[in-house]
């Protein structure tokens, strides 16, 4: 045998032999993630309204997003967040006892998506510090049914096969939730921005989304909440008002809540959310480099937190920018990288004892349950 002949049957067992490891290991983690997700969706039923008959599936198909999962285009025209529910094509005044299960089939693939990328670093501690932090699979399970675990998917799938398919999944997935406008796109876009430059791809996916935005902001369906309530008897009062209420509406109420009924304590709570991205930001630019275009794509992972103008889910968008921030760390980890401080390692760890980061308010299983056992919350 010649030396080259077994050089290369050396390197195909190597290859082999770790990518054996990394499946091993991708393994371990989806089920350390899928157990952590268990305990978020517990937590969950202790804030959420289940829907009769539902909550013993799968305890998250509140009200709320029962009604997106229902909204079609064929029962109330061009709307936001139809698509969906223009597939599944669900009676307005019904839900099927397998939608729990098929809403949280996203959350499952994200999770074993997510358990792929973070079985790449090359530290086993950092991977599984991030995996519990409060972020992914906690949050994941706490907010499970959400619309963003789809559009994030199809983010990783963008990732995956850069160039054209950003032209087609951008709409797509403004068709999904609007909130992907700066939930996901911004780090989409400058990430193919640095791979591939501004290139005809690029060009053609920016026209995609202005225009999907133009029609859904001229060409959507007005309808009114009471006219609605007839029609969706399971919908939450509330969740009627993402088809009825325009930008502006939306603006002024988290500017009233903020100014007239935002207390001391929620403010002072976001601290720790705010801390906890600070410190992924830190383990991401360490892997990564302290160049400015790295530090232009930490910007563009936190874009989520420019929700909190128009919608009130504040430790949502933290989330969302949380996850974001991951997976820069898990692309980082493909080229030269520094080891994560110990330290580090385990802050994020502590990050995760008050619980999932929750919707409106953060850590509410944990960090609101001990103000209000101290006598300090006052929401």
């Amino acid at each position: 045998m010649s030396a080259s002949t077994a050089s290369g049957t050396e390197n195909r067992d190597l290859a082999a032999q770790t990518g054996g490891i990394h499946a091993r290991e991708a393994l371990r983690l989806f089920l350390l993630g899928l157990a952590l997700a268990g305990v978020g969706n517990l937590a969950a039923t202790l804030y959420f309204d289940p829907v009769p008959g539902l909550e013993r599936a799968i305890p998250f198909m509140d009200h709320w997003k029962l009604f997106q999962f229902q909204t079609s285009y064929a029962d109330l025209g061009f709307v936001r967040r139809g698509l969906v529910g223009s597939a599944l094509g669900l009676a307005p005044d019904a839900a099927p006892v397998w939608l729990p299960g098929l809403a949280a089939l996203p959350a499952l693939a994200l999770i074993a998506a997510m358990a792929a990328m973070l079985s790449r670093l090359t530290q086993p501690g950092l991977a599984i510090a991030l995996l519990v932090s409060p972020g992914l699979c906690l949050n994941i399970g706490f907010d499970l049914g959400r619309f963003d675990h789809i559009n994030i998917l199809l983010m990783l799938a963008a990732i995956a096969r850069p160039g054209w398919s950003l032209s087609i999944l951008a709409p797509l997935m403004l068709l999904i939730h609007e909130a992907a406008l700066l939930a996901q796109l911004p780090l989409l876009f400058a990430l193919h921005l640095r791979r591939t430059g501004a290139d005809t791809a690029f060009w053609a996916a920016g026209a995609a989304v202005l225009a999907t935005l133009a029609a859904l902001m001229l060409l959507g369906a007005r309808h009114s909440p009471e006219a609605l309530l007839a029609q969706y008897p399971l919908a939450s009062p509330d969740s009627l008002r993402v088809v009825t209420r325009g930008l502006a509406a939306n603006i002024a109420e988290v500017a009233d809540y903020a100014v007239n009924r935002m207390a001391r304590d929620l403010q002072i709570a976001f601290v720790l959310p705010a801390g906890y991205l600070a410190l992924l930001v830190s383990v991401y630019l360490r892997m990564a480099g302290p160049a400015w275009p790295n530090w232009a794509l930490a910007a563009m992972a936190l874009a989520p937190l420019g929700l909190s103008i128009v919608g009130l889910d504040f430790a949502r968008w933290f989330a969302l920018a949380a996850i974001n921030l991951i997976i820069l760390t898990c692309l980082a980890a493909r080229g030269a990288q520094r080891a994560t401080p110990g330290w580090q390692v385990a802050a994020l760890g502590l990050f995760a004892l008050p619980g999932p980061l929750g919707l409106v308010y953060p850590y509410p299983l944990g960090l609101f349950s001990v103000l209000e056992a101290l006598g300090l919350r006052t929401i």
